[in-house]
């Protein structure tokens, strides 16, 4: 927090500056949170498919031949991952936009040394982002991957298993 004192120090070009660095960088916050949310939705709502698929396959609703579903199964968590490290890239940019922006605005501010040092500190996570992104994006595949297994096994192990010609 700056008292009246540090409030002071700016000049009318600081503190327009400053306004236009919170504004983007308040802009930038809220298109990572919308595209994280968007991220979520769609795992949230492949996974529910998946498990409904699932269900189907145990009701024996569903009749499709082993290959089929091999394949399907195979290309919906290939397709998965793919655009996971899309997304999971769109962050990392929104992100560096808008560290950048609360950088400029804590230089500003005269804060910036004291934000390096509580950011410097040696974690994994920190000083590896691609570390971070790989973690997060193999576990949200395996949860698809395992899911897609599910139906695969539960199809292959149903008895009796659909005759179909394709």
């Amino acid at each position: 927090m700056t008292d009246q004192n540090d409030s002071q120090k700016f000049d009318d070009g600081d503190k327009v500056k400053l306004d236009a660095y919170i504004s983007l960088y308040k802009q930038q916050m809220e298109r990572f949170n919308n595209t994280q949310g968007v991220e979520w939705k769609a795992n949230f709502g492949l996974w529910a498919l998946l498990a409904g698929a699932a269900y189907l396959v145990a009701d024996k609703s569903i009749a499709i031949s082993h290959w089929a579903a091999f394949l399907i199964l195979n290309v919906v968590w290939m397709v998965h991952l793919l655009w996971l490290v899309f997304i999971h890239d769109s962050q990392q940019i929104e992100k560096d936009l808008f560290v950048l922006y609360r950088e400029k605005a804590a230089k500003i501010v005269g804060c910036a040394e004291d934000q390096k040092k509580v950011l410097n500190n040696p974690q994994m996570f920190r000083e590896n982002p691609g570390v971070r992104k790989s973690v997060w994006t193999s576990l949200e595949v395996a949860i698809t991957f395992l899911l897609c297994a599910l139906v695969f096994v539960m199809l292959f192990y149903r008895t009796p298993p659909p005759c179909l010609n394709m």
